[in-house]
């Protein structure tokens, strides 16, 4: 699965978090190796979108912040909160973006210059509003 959640800015001013999740065949396959094959499952082959839930009209966007997480599609729930939770203060620490890959899992972060002060709430958010879209699909 490919799951992100982007913090966007519209042409209009607007702000919003959009989140995505895809089903990809290629990250179903195995647990990642390499945070190159973050990237090329992220910008060149995420998959179907099976879920999302968009606060703005997605296309023209900017995007002030985002986080990106590539896994298995039958990755446990709770394993991703705890890996996710884990890999914060190596995330928060690193010049961004970063990726990174713990234990298999694949996550990438970044955020605008303007957001520096707030990383911490930052990541926190974007990935509560991952994990809970996740959560919904899995309820489903």
């Amino acid at each position: 699965m490919y799951l992100t959640a982007q913090r966007v800015l519209t042409p209009k001013g607007e702000t919003g978090i959009n989140v995505f999740l895809h089903c990809n065949a290629v990250a179903n396959e195995a647990l990642l190796l390499t945070p190159n094959e973050i990237a090329a499952i992220a910008d060149a082959n995420p998959g179907d979108i099976v879920a999302h839930r968009c606060e703005v009209k997605p296309g023209g966007n900017r995007v002030l912040s985002f986080i990106d997480v590539v896994a298995p599609e039958l990755y446990p729930l709770e394993g991703l909160r705890t890996v996710l939770d884990e890999a914060k203060d190596n995330i928060l620490s690193a010049p961004l973006p970063i990726s990174l890959i713990e234990k298999g899992i694949g996550i990438r972060f970044g955020a605008n210059y303007g957001l520096y002060e707030a990383l911490p709430k930052e990541f926190d958010e974007l990935v509560f509003r991952a994990l809970s879209l996740l959560e919904e699909r899995q309820a489903t």
